[in-house]
């Protein structure tokens, strides 16, 4: 929930990962809708999955890190 709250207010969009789906819009280019659909959507789910995964485990850092330092 923490995590959808921070992307919702933060987001993730910059100018390198502008950058990077342009690469990646490239490598489609002149393919049919279907078969960009078929790449960008497991492509996309991999990426949030992956900065999901790294946001908890940095916040379970930040509350070891903090009862370490309250002992």
């Amino acid at each position: 929930m923490l995590f959808n709250i921070y992307t919702e207010l933060k987001g993730f969009d910059n100018q390198a990962i502008r950058k990077d789906f342009e690469v990646l819009y490239t490598a489609v280019n002149g393919k049919s809708l279907q078969e960009i659909d078929a790449v960008i959507y497991p492509v996309c789910d991999l990426c949030r999955d992956h900065q999901k995964v790294g946001f908890i485990e940095g916040v379970k850092v930040g509350f070891t890190l903090r009862s370490e330092l309250a002992e």
